[in-house]
């Protein structure tokens, strides 16, 4: 239980810090003109499957989930098969739609670099941003898959 206690812990925290970066894009759509933001933010939700306030809600509701389950662990409580399926479904779930958010910031740059420059004056720094992004939410996507494989040995 001490693995899971410390995944949790890892991947609460990661949360916290994607939540944190969604409401950054979040604010950056609202600082571009109207025009170039509404197409953006219209780009980014088709590309990633979601809007950035629906991804903070999901991983919130994802989050409350997991600390609920860290909160049974930190009391020496088994948590049931059913809080386990849970937080396991949801895992997968929340897996499987970073995989498309990961997917849509890996193309990112090359989509940017299309952009001209006069639309965009930190056409540089959104690129480098993006694939920095690409590689953070990668190692998370991995941290992930680390909590479902070890949520799916707590099944039986």
């Amino acid at each position: 239980m001490s693995e899971l206690k410390d995944q949790l812990s890892k991947i609460i925290e990661g949360l916290k810090g994607f939540e944190e970066g969604m409401e950054k894009t979040r604010k950056g759509f609202d600082a571009l003109p109207f025009i170039i933001r509404s197409y953006a933010e219209r780009d980014f939700e088709l590309g990633s499957g979601k809007s950035a306030e629906k991804w903070i809600e999901e991983s919130r509701r994802y989050r409350s989930q997991l600390e609920s389950l860290q909160a049974e662990l930190e009391e020496d409580r088994k948590p049931s098969q059913e809080k386990i399926e849970e937080c396991l479904s949801k895992t997968r779930a929340f897996i499987k739609s970073l995989e498309k958010l990961h997917q849509y910031l890996k193309n990112l740059p090359s989509k940017l670099a299309s952009v001209p420059s006069y639309l965009l004056p930190n056409l540089d720094k959104s690129i480098s941003e993006a694939r920095k992004a690409s590689e953070e939410l990668e190692k998370f996507i991995i941290e992930l898959k680390k909590l479902e494989e070890t949520l799916e040995k707590l099944r039986s």
